[in-house]
């Protein structure tokens, strides 16, 4: 790769194949100009840097150095984690944010306390990233974060990698799954155990109804039948929940989905 910019000893702009690249490696510009080569062994991070490169320096020259290499360190772990690619726009949202979290005092807003046991849930990897990286912020800057932040980390890391989804999305449908429950503990007049195992089967049931990515299931008449008659409150719950989802958010359940949704409620409910 050869130099393009010298941001600082560590960090440069760098292009390959047309391709400019932030660049970071310790001492990585000692004793170098633009137009230099740089060595792949004093190589440590590489960012893609795509549209305006103007838009990037300026950016991470705002960035604190240890920010970014705490960005990194989070993306390469979740990355090998989660085996797939990140896209290169969390680089920027990430440090972004961390930058505002590790601020004093910090300037960031968490996401509300009952969407976390949601997150835990349906992003469940990517929350274990968000709780490793919050190890790491307390061991690198001496700071303790609440749990929850792990919660917030988790929605960028899940934004980065679902092509057809961003972080204010991850975080709606997770508010819609906990308006959900509200609706189910009502019925019952009860708090649902967010610990058992049916409780979890009811999110992840709830996750792909409403982003529609798996195939409807089909259920005969006389069977929903049967599971109206003998659960009840719980088809009762499933219609409610269908009805606030045509009307809220314009999301039509089948009479089938109602049925398989009455099945997870009950369980959820009886555990």
């Amino acid at each position: 790769m050869r130099i393009e910019r010298i941001l600082n000893e560590n960090i440069v702009i760098a292009a390959d194949n047309q391709q400019n690249n932030m660049v970071l490696g310790q001492d990585i510009a000692h004793e170098k100009k633009r137009g230099d080569y740089l060595s792949s062994g004093a190589i440590e991070t590489v960012i893609s840097m795509d549209g305006d490169v103007s838009r990037y320096e300026e950016f991470f020259q705002l960035v604190s150095e240890e920010v970014i290499r705490l960005t990194e360190d989070i993306i390469t772990h979740a990355e090998d984690f989660l085996q797939t690619d990140l896209s290169e726009s969390l680089h920027m949202e990430l440090a972004d944010h961390l930058t505002f979290l590790l601020a004093d005092p910090p300037k960031h807003v968490t996401i509300q306390n009952g969407l976390i046991e949601e997150i835990d849930i349906l992003y469940a990897k990517e929350y274990q990233v968000g709780l490793r990286a919050v190890r790491l912020i307390k061991e690198r800057f001496n700071r303790e974060l609440p749990e929850k932040e792990a919660g917030h980390i988790a929605v960028f890391i899940h934004g980065g990698r679902a092509s057809d989804c961003n972080n204010d999305q991850s975080v709606k449908k997770a508010a819609i799954i906990r308006d959900l429950i509200a609706i189910i503990e009502r019925a019952y007049k009860s708090y649902l155990s967010r610990e058992n195992v049916a409780y979890q089967h009811l999110v992840t049931h709830l996750n792909r109804a409403i982003g529609r990515r798996e195939e409807r299931q089909v259920v005969d008449k006389d069977m929903l039948v049967m599971i109206q008659n003998k659960y009840q409150t719980a088809y009762q719950c499933a219609v409610d929940i269908a009805a606030y989802l045509s009307d809220e958010y314009y999301i039509h359940f089948p009479s089938a989905e109602v049925g398989y949704l009455t099945l997870h409620i009950h369980r959820a409910a009886k555990a």
